[in-house]
């Protein structure tokens, strides 16, 4: 294999701290360490990191990480199975298309650490981020209690997981931390059982976009899913990187042309009617395929958003939307705001992540 990087990561919202984490390679005497500060984490699936190389696919993962929202310790050590490590070293090799037309290669595998001590796995690359839709279960551990609580010496006044955990929670007189809204949030939506695995749910769709002005066409799309899942698709470039069976979008940058302007715009769509909607929805047609239609208007300035399936059409009405155009003679110079249904800055976003 080619080189990449290997890293781990946690959800924004969910308060982690990583405490160890290595990838098992061909040498067990001499395992990946792979790039997670010691400490206070805030690595998102997202975030590129970068360190020593590894040329080689893992054979496993073993992690211990402190869930601060549950006041928990969790381990996990996992072989991979080899049509695991098959299927993900395929991947590896074959690459993808970007938005240049360019065959390019995965950069990183990302470990993804998640409160109840569920492990997901991710490839990322600059245009396109895979779910690999392989979990595994760690469990809860008092084992590393001891030897980590007395790493802050025999003075201190940390000496139980709660306590290292309540230093968290304690009020920032300069509001800089904001963890007891993080604590609060995650304690609202519950552990993965019932949001993560909402956000890892795929369902049958496709996007698909009109436009009411005959001029208009699709240029390039960008959205973003609930698994952080992504992609960057410029039409009849690289439209293969299209991710099949999606879970709920919940971002898109969407840009069209005609021939004197350039248009760019950005969805935010909103976390409870998009979860609900495509729950309610499936329910009864899981392997039906549905359509998520994006509809421009002939003034393009103006949208349609809604989900179709099996002769029903659900309307999208909370997505945030902003639009802007520039000249095509002139990309470079300052772009019209034509479109914004929200004040200052948009509100909608999926907080787990």
């Amino acid at each position: 294999m080619a080189e990449y990087f290997f890293g781990v990561g946690t959800p924004y919202q969910a308060p982690i701290n990583i405490l160890f984490a290595i990838a098992k390679v061909s040498d067990p005497d001499d395992p990946y360490v792979p790039m997670c500060m010691s400490g206070w984490q805030h690595g998102a699936i997202v975030d590129i990191e970068t360190g020593d190389p590894i040329y080689e696919f893992p054979k496993g993962f073993a992690a211990v990480w402190i869930s601060l929202t549950e006041r928990k310790v969790y381990e996990v050590d996992v072989d991979f199975s080899n049509p695991m490590i098959d299927s993900v070293t395929k991947m590896f090799q074959k690459g993808l298309k970007n938005r240049r037309g360019e065959v390019v290669p995965y950069s990183h595998f990302k470990a993804s650490l998640y409160p109840g001590g569920v492990v997901r796995f991710h490839l990322l690359a600059n245009d396109k981020i895979v779910s690999l839709d392989y979990s595994f279960p760690g469990k809860f551990t008092s084992e590393y209690d001891d030897a980590y609580l007395n790493s802050f010496g025999p003075n201190s006044s940390i000496r139980t997981i709660d306590d290292y955990c309540g230093i968290y929670y304690k009020s920032n007189p300069k509001g800089k931390n904001n963890i007891i809204s993080q604590a609060e949030y995650v304690n609202k939506i519950g552990l993965p059982e019932t949001i993560w695995d909402r956000y890892y749910t795929r369902y049958n769709y496709k996007i698909r976009f009109s436009f009411e002005n005959p001029q208009s066409y699709l240029y390039f799309w960008s959205p973003k899913f609930s698994n952080s899942e992504r992609f960057s698709c410029q039409s009849g470039v690289n439209d293969d990187v299209v991710i099949k069976r999606p879970a709920t979008i919940c971002s898109m940058n969407l840009w069209w042309q005609n021939s004197q302007y350039r248009y760019t715009s950005y969805f935010y769509f909103n976390e409870e009617e998009m979860l609900s909607l495509f729950e309610k929805a499936f329910t009864d047609y899981p392997d039906q395929q549905g359509e998520l239609l994006v509809h421009v208007g002939k003034y393009n300035n103006t949208f349609e958003l809604s989900l179709c399936l099996n002769g029903e059409v659900y309307q999208i009405k909370q997505t945030e939307i902003r639009a802007f155009r520039d000249l095509l003679s002139d990309l470079d110079g300052d772009s019209e705001l034509i479109y914004k249904n929200y004040e200052e800055n948009h509100k909608n976003e999926f907080k787990g992540l």
